[in-house]
C-alpha cells in the first residue's frame, strides 16, 4: 500500500527559490503542447497512408504526452500543483494566519503572486 503524500506548504520564499527549477520544465510542458497538434496529424496521416498501402503504419515519433506527464510528476513531486498548463500557471499551496491558499506563478514571471486564499 502506498503511503499517504505530506502535503507541502510553501512561503512566497520557498515558492520564489523553487522558480529557477520549474521554470524551465514548464517551457518544455509548453513547447510540447504547442506541438500535440503536430503529432496527431502525422500520426493520422502516417495512419491512413498506411490502410492505403498495406503496411503497418510508421510510428509518428515520440509521443509529447509521455514528456508532458514525466514533466508534470516530476514538478508535482516538488509539493506543487500545475494549475494551467496551457497557460503555463503553477500553484504553490500556503496557509497564512490559519486561512489555506496558495501563491501562483505563471511561466515568464519573475516571482510568484501574492497570497490568494481559497
Amino acid at each position: 500500500m502506498e503511503s499517504p503524500k505530506k502535503r507541502i506548504l510553501f512561503s512566497a520564499e520557498a515558492a520564489n527559490a523553487l522558480l529557477p527549477q520549474i521554470s524551465p520544465l514548464m517551457l518544455r510542458i509548453q513547447t510540447l503542447v504547442g506541438s500535440l497538434d503536430d503529432h496527431r496529424r502525422t500520426a493520422a496521416d502516417r495512419l491512413k497512408r498506411s490502410r492505403t498501402n498495406g503496411h503497418k503504419p510508421e510510428p509518428a515519433g515520440e509521443d509529447p504526452l509521455i514528456e508532458i506527464s514525466k514533466l508534470t510528476a516530476d514538478i508535482e513531486s516538488l509539493g506543487c500543483v500545475i494549475a494551467d498548463l496551457p497557460e503555463g500557471v503553477v500553484a504553490f499551496p500556503a496557509e497564512r494566519d490559519g486561512t489555506h491558499g496558495r501563491y501562483e506563478w505563471k511561466v515568464g514571471e519573475p516571482r510568484v503572486s501574492e497570497f490568494k486564499p481559497r
